[in-house]
């Protein structure tokens, strides 16, 4: 079985000027993170084969690279009591309504039911989803494109080193990315830019750090679990590494006995 292999994120459009209400307050993204209970999902959406993440946009495999721990006071608790008083804080105490788009990936065709799921959570702390079922072509122009503010999406990211993390956060929570941006975060673009000016890997790693620690005290994203692969080979293969990254099978290694 391939550990962590990718992660599920979840996030919402900006709109052409960035974050739009009511998930441009920091309390609501909070909420809606603290709505959702990641261990069920595992067990019933995964089989089992799935934990809990903790960091909007954290690859585990880069955190061992720049020295990042995630603390136990890191990790979501499912709080539906508090997630409705920080809405009622936030002045929702009646909730809201948001579109949630609903479709499947290569490597997710769970990707509907989680929908389901990720919505039936909201609902519970007054928040209503409209689930509009596209294929992903569809949700990615609607995203990229901004004509969906607020609107919440996912994605099954594959599991990376420190680099290959950098280029997603570079490409998805990187405000001069523009249209694949989906955090709009000035603290979080200037460390990533620096990231890029630096030579020194002990400041590069801080700097990485420091990204984490700020999408997470931000809530920038719903990170809901980490999910694993299990694989079978018949006994009569003689030689097969199945590698470690999404996708990456080497099938064209196999060997028989």
């Amino acid at each position: 079985m391939r550990k962590e292999e990718a992660l599920i994120h979840v996030w919402w459009i900006l709109g052409p000027d960035g974050r739009t209400p009511p998930t441009n307050d920091k309390r609501v993204r909070e909420a809606l993170n603290l709505a959702i209970d990641r261990n069920e999902i595992a067990q019933s959406i995964f089989g089992g084969y799935a934990e809990p993440a903790a960091i909007p946009m954290g690859l585990t495999w880069s955190f061992k690279d720049v020295g990042f721990k995630v603390t136990p006071d890191m990790a979501y608790a499912y709080d539906p009591a508090r997630a409705k008083k920080l809405l009622a804080d936030a002045g929702l105490a009646g909730g809201f309504t948001q579109d949630v788009y609903a479709f499947q990936l290569p490597g997710f065709p769970e990707g509907k039911a989680f929908a389901e799921a990720m919505a039936g959570y909201w609902e519970k702390i007054g928040v209503k989803s409209r689930l509009i079922p596209v294929d992903y072509p569809a949700f990615r122009k609607m995203w990229v494109d901004r004509k969906a503010p607020g609107a919440v999406g996912y994605y099954n990211v594959a599991n990376r080193d420190w680099i290959g993390a950098y280029a997603f956060l570079e490409k998805q929570g990187y405000t001069p990315s523009k249209l694949n941006d989906t955090v709009n975060d000035p603290e979080v673009d200037g460390m990533l830019a620096q990231v890029l000016r630096q030579t020194d890997r002990d400041k590069i790693n801080a700097l990485m750090r420091n990204v984490y620690t700020r999408l997470r005290s931000e809530h920038h994203g719903v990170p809901v679990v980490f999910v694993h692969s299990p694989y079978a080979a018949s006994k009569t293969l003689g030689k097969w590494n199945p590698g470690s990254v999404m996708y990456d099978l080497f099938l064209d290694d196999l060997a028989r006995k």
